[in-house]
């Protein structure tokens, strides 16, 4: 088990980042699934990792100048939820204790 904090950004309204700035020194690897990339990048946090099917995602420029080996995609008629692939990916890095910010008012729930 890894010590510290995973961060998982999902689409739709997150919180500001000034609510997430207690939690920021304690974070060891953050996700962001589909658009919660356009979270990241309107909280100016760089995730480790990108993951999902990318149907929703608002910058898709941003996304091809993200480094690609930092990018899982998946094909939409995948079984999981880009947010339940997000949490996999976060514990199987050995993180255990995940903070999720997003996912509300406007989030497409895959």
């Amino acid at each position: 088990m890894r010590e510290g904090v995973g961060l998982l950004l999902l689409g739709g309204e997150g919180p500001p980042r000034h609510l997430l700035e207690p939690i920021l020194p304690t974070v060891v690897c953050t996700v962001a699934a589909d658009s919660g990339f356009d979270l990241a990048r309107r909280l100016n946090i760089m995730p480790d990792l990108l993951v999902g099917d990318f149907d929703s995602l608002e910058r898709s420029r941003e996304l091809e100048e993200y480094p690609q080996e930092r990018i899982r995609r998946y094909p939409p008629d995948k079984d999981d939820t880009d947010a339940e692939i997000g949490l996999q990916a976060l514990w199987d890095r050995g993180i255990r204790k995940v903070v999720v910010a997003g996912g509300g008012r406007g989030g497409t729930g895959d």
